[in-house]
């Protein structure tokens, strides 16, 4: 099976950089650069150091990132989020591609949420992103996403139990503890 392919044409202002051999690329609407900026200055490279702790995590495991890049993209607030069928899977992730929804990160108010934070390590600063992305329910959360990249388009499962299978995996690549 063939999995879906992205395409995306907007406005984009473009943030990129190599990632433990996986060139990590940003697209956010050149409106909603700000929040781009403000977590540029607050953490600094500890964001794309947690990138990569979870790539080598993935290798180390025996999934290695397939892709020679990783893109987030910010998408439209009313793009359906949400397949059809009994999963109510995500249609926000793609091969090699992330969408996360305009209501979310690029528009939060993370000039407050910084400032309430403010002289905390930079590392710690970062934890909390990931935090923020974690539990995003808004369409928001990256790392569902990111193991269906390691997992969903790279194996399939057959026999009786499949889609307890299918459901099971990524949740294993987002929380292999």
């Amino acid at each position: 099976m063939v999995p879906e392919i992205g395409i995306v044409a907007g406005p984009f202002e473009r943030r990129a950089a190599q990632v433990g051999g996986v060139e990590l690329e940003l697209l956010v609407h050149s409106a909603h650069s700000r929040n781009v900026e403000l977590l540029a200055e607050a953490v600094g490279s500890a964001v794309l150091d947690r990138v990569e702790e979870l790539l080598a995590d993935a290798a180390r495991l025996g999934l290695p990132y397939p892709y020679p890049s990783l893109t987030l993209v910010e998408a439209p607030s009313r793009l359906r989020g949400y397949d059809g069928a009994w999963r109510m899977d995500t249609t926000l992730a793609l091969p090699g591609i992330l969408l996360f929804k305009e209501h979310g990160f690029p528009n939060a108010r993370l000039d407050t949420i910084l400032a309430n934070l403010e002289g905390r390590p930079k590392k710690e600063l970062a934890q909390y992103v990931e935090a923020y992305f974690d539990y995003d329910y808004t369409d928001g959360r990256l790392l569902p996403g990111f193991a269906k990249n390691l997992l969903s388009y790279q194996v399939g499962v057959a026999g009786n139990g499949r889609a307890a299978l299918d459901f099971i995996l990524p949740e294993l690549g987002v929380n292999p503890s």
